[in-house]
């Protein structure tokens, strides 16, 4: 027992380097060993929120226009959020993938349809469109706008739909 003792209490000791001597400079280095353990985890924001929490409130992306606007070729900015939606990515285990995808290919009203391929997001002010690749750790964030792109004319109404945002670590 006593010698478990003296081996804990000898590899307790700390690190150290003494030096003496009548040189004019003198130097000692001993070392500290460090250890943080990071844990493996994805975070995804798409709209406003806390960073790091579940937020359960969904941001509705809204397009406002004219009639002389309607199927005119004219791209419809988005009206709200005026100042765009904020995106953040973060994960500590690899590449990240980053998808959207929304219900059965369009918007909707009743029968009437409104293609995915029409609603136009652009990010400005980040990096996330394109997540980095290979380095084990993702920290990136965008400011998405988005706008309607209006080819054709379409029947009056108001079409919704969803987007799911996801990402996922391999």
């Amino acid at each position: 027992m006593a010698v478990a003792i003296a081996s804990f209490c000898l590899s307790a000791q700390a690190d150290s380097d003494v030096n003496q001597g009548s040189a004019s400079a003198l130097s000692s280095s001993p070392h500290l060993n460090l250890r943080l353990n990071v844990p493996r985890m994805i975070f995804l924001r798409v709209g406003n929120g806390t960073n790091f929490a579940d937020n359960a409130s969904i941001n509705r992306i809204r397009f406002a226009m004219t009639a002389a606007q309607v199927g005119s070729g004219v791209a419809i900015s988005q009206t709200a959020p005026v100042a765009g939606v904020a995106a953040r990515v973060l994960g500590t285990g690899g590449n990240v993938s980053f998808t959207a995808r929304g219900p059965a290919g369009s918007l909707a009203n009743g029968a009437q349809r409104i293609a995915w391929s029409q609603i136009r997001p652009t990010a400005s002010a980040g990096s996330l469109p394109h997540p980095a690749i290979g380095n084990g750790v993702v920290d990136q964030s965008a400011t998405y706008n988005f706008k309607y792109a209006n080819t054709a004319p379409v029947a009056s109404g108001t079409c919704n739909g969803q987007v799911t945002y996801t990402s996922a670590l391999p």
